[in-house]
Formats: structure tokens, sequence, C-alpha cells
């Protein structure tokens, strides 16, 4: 039996500030899971996502906004998932990954990753600067996201509302992302 715990992560002690219109806040009480497919496995591993969460496994570079948005299904690849869940009702998650432990390999993740809201009209010029993605909200819609680099860290970007995005960062690094967020906004 798996023993899946959601742990507050406040690896920035709570972050909250706005620097020149940015909203840049530390995303705390989540928790983040890796899914990944057994070989061989995709279409019990689709059965059992769908029973589970009652919607269809997302394609690969697609999410799924479940639970009124509380938690996101990312497929990364063909045989990997993400899940971010930001909810309270922790049971009734759990209960969905001791579940799909028989049918995915899955390892918790929250203490390797740490993520920031940052949100305002000027949101975009503050990441163009240094995400190296098109996220004009033309081509990188809400609930659209990818893993690239911003200045010299891998990310896991998501757009969240049409001015907010949730980015996730290595929790070792997250303090040279901040700097290199707060330095972006001061900047536009």
């Amino acid at each position: 039996m798996h023993n899946f715990s959601l742990r507050k992560t406040h690896a920035l002690n709570g972050y909250v500030e706005t620097v020149n219109g940015i909203n840049i806040c530390e995303l705390t009480d989540i928790e983040i899971f890796a899914l990944a497919i057994p070989i061989g496995k995709e279409r019990t591993a689709k059965t059992s996502f769908k029973k589970y969460f009652n919607c269809g496994m997302p394609d690969v570079g697609k999410l799924e906004a479940i639970h009124k948005n509380q938690m996101h299904i990312l497929r990364m690849s063909n045989d990997q998932l993400f899940a971010i869940n930001k909810s309270s009702s922790k049971s009734e998650f759990r209960k969905i990954f001791i579940g799909l432990g028989a049918k995915f390999y899955i390892t918790e993740q929250t203490d390797s990753w740490v993520g920031l809201k940052v949100g305002g009209n000027r949101i975009n010029e503050c990441l163009e600067r240094i995400c190296m993605i098109d996220i004009s909200i033309e081509k990188f819609g809400v609930n659209n996201f990818a893993r690239t680099m911003m200045e010299h860290m891998g990310v896991i970007i998501l757009r969240t509302k049409d001015h907010e995005f949730e980015i996730f960062s290595a929790s070792s690094s997250i303090k040279s992302f901040l700097h290199a967020i707060t330095t972006s906004a001061k900047n536009i």
C-alpha cells in the first residue's frame, strides 16, 4: 500500500510580492506526482485513468484540468504524466493515487519542485525576456503547458488565466529562479 501525504512546500517561506505590477507568490500546499506507464500497459493505464479521473488521458503535450482546476494532469511524454494537486480534499486524492498505483509507477515529486504563481497585465512582457517559447495568448492559451528553459534553469510553465501562469522549477535552484523572475519584472 502506498503512503502518500500532502506536504506543504515553503522553500521560499511563502514568498509574496508585487514587483512593477507583477504579482509573484510561492505556491504552497501542493503535491506533485510523476506517473509512469509500464511498458506495454498503455491501454490498461488509459482505462484506469478514465475510471479514477472521469476523463480521458491527455495526449502528449496536453493537460487535463480536473476537480474544478484543483488538479492538473500534464502528459509529459508517451509514458509519463505529472499530476499537480492543489486541492484541500486530501483524502479524495489519496484514494485515487492508491487505486492508480496498481496500473502506474508513481513517484512523489513534491520536494523536488517549487512553484510560483506569477501574474499581472504585463506578465507576458516579464516572462518573454527569459522564456524560450512563445507565450503569447494566441500561441499559448489557458491550460497550455510546456517544459522549457528560463535563464539556465529547467521549468514547467502552465498558463492558468489570460494574465497568470504557474511555473515550477527544481527546488535546488528556486532562489536563482525567483531572482530571474523578479529581475525581469523590474526591467519591463
